[in-house]
C-alpha cells in the first residue's frame, strides 16, 4: 500500500488529521488480513470482505468499530478507482446493520442438491413433472410463484434459455438452461405436459399444473416436498432449496450478478443471503457443481 499517495488522498477529502492517521490504520490492519490469506488486494471479492467482516466480529468488534473500519477500506478502493488501478469498488456493496434479517442456517450442501436431483423417481408422468420443477428450483432457482406463472412459450430450448416472468415480489430475468435440463424439458413439453393435460378438467396456458383446476400447485409442492424429504431428512421445504441455491451462488458470483438471477428488486433483499458462513462455502465448490 502506498502510505503516502492514499494519505494525500484523504487530505484532499478534507479530512481531519487523527481521522487520517484512524483510516490509515484501519487500512493496513485489512491488508495484514489479506496477507495472511494469501489474497492480493486488487482482486478482493465480496466473498472476502464478508470474510473480514467476521474476523473483526470474532475480535469483539461492535457495529459502530466494524462501520469506521469498512468506511476505511471503502475509501481505499475509492482511491484506488480515483487512480485507474481498479475498474470498481468492491466495498460499494457492502452495508453493515444491526439486527440484520436471519438466515435458516440448514443450508443444503451443493452435493446434497445434486443428490436430490439425481435420486428423486422419475418413473410416472407426475413424478417426472416433479423432477423438471426440481430442477427449476435447483439450477435457476426459482421460487414457487415464478413456476406458478410459468407458460410453455416460456422456454426457450433451441436457444437454451428460459424466460422467468415477474411476480409480486421478483423481477423478470432470462436465465440459461442446462443441458441435462433441455432434453428433460423437451420430453416433458412434448409428452408429459400433453398426457397430463388431457386428464385435467379445464385447459391451461401454464407449464405445470395439478390435476383439478387450481393453478397454486400447493398439493404439488407438498408431494414433491414428502418425495425430498425421504430422500435427505434434512429438507424442510422448498424455500430451503431456493435459500441453499441462493448461498451457494454468492460465493462464486458478485452480488449484483446474484441479484439478477434471484429476480430480487433490490439488492438488499440479496445482502440478507450474506450469512457469515459465506466464505466457507467456497470450498464445496467443484467441477459437479450444478449450479455451473
Amino acid at each position: 500500500m502506498n502510505n503516502q499517495e492514499f494519505k494525500q488522498y484523504l487530505i484532499n477529502k478534507r479530512y481531519k488529521s487523527k481521522t487520517v492517521e484512524t483510516r490509515l490504520r484501519d487500512v493496513q490492519l485489512f491488508f495484514d488480513w489479506l496477507k495472511l490469506q494469501n489474497i492480493n488486494p486488487a482482486e478482493v471479492s465480496y466473498a472476502d470482505l464478508l470474510a473480514y467482516v467476521k474476523f473483526c466480529r470474532s475480535r469483539g468488534n461492535k457495529l459502530t468499530t466494524l462501520k469506521q473500519k469498512m468506511k476505511s477500506v471503502q475509501l481505499f478502493y475509492a482511491f484506488l478507482v480515483s487512480q485507474k488501478q481498479i475498474p470498481l469498488n468492491p466495498c460499494d456493496d457492502i452495508k453493515l446493520r444491526k439486527g440484520t434479517k436471519n438466515i435458516p442456517s440448514n443450508i443444503l450442501s451443493i452435493e446434497e442438491l445434486e443428490e436430490l436431483y439425481e435420486k428423486i423417481p422419475a418413473d410416472s408422468p407426475i413424478s417426472k413433472r416433479n423432477k423438471v420443477i426440481l430442477s427449476l428450483m435447483i439450477y435457476q432457482g426459482l421460487e414457487t410463484g415464478a413456476i406458478r406463472k410459468l407458460r410453455q412459450e416460456d422456454v426457450k430450448l433451441e436457444q437454451g434459455k428460459l424466460y422467468v416472468p415477474p411476480t409480486k415480489r421478483g423481477n423478470s430475468r432470462t436465465l440459461d438452461l442446462k443441458i441435462n435440463q433441455i432434453l428433460l424439458l423437451q420430453n416433458y413439453i412434448t409428452n408429459i405436459r400433453p398426457y397430463l393435460l388431457s386428464q385435467r378438467l379445464d385447459k391451461t396456458e401454464l407449464l405445470f399444473f395439478s390435476n383439478g383446476t387450481g393453478t397454486q400447485l400447493t398439493s404439488v409442492f407438498n408431494n414433491l416436498v414428502k418425495r425430498l424429504k425421504s430422500i435427505n431428512p434434512k429438507v424442510t421445504g422448498v424455500k430451503q432449496i431456493r435459500v441453499s441455491v441462493i448461498v451457494h451462488w454468492l460465493s462464486i458470483y458478485s452480488l449484483r450478478e446474484v441479484q439478477y438471477l434471484a429476480g430480487h428488486r433490490y439488492v438488499s433483499s440479496t445482502e440478507h443471503y450474506c450469512i457469515d458462513n459465506l466464505k466457507n462455502l467456497q470450498e464445496q465448490i467443484n467441477n459437479l457443481h450444478p449450479l455451473k
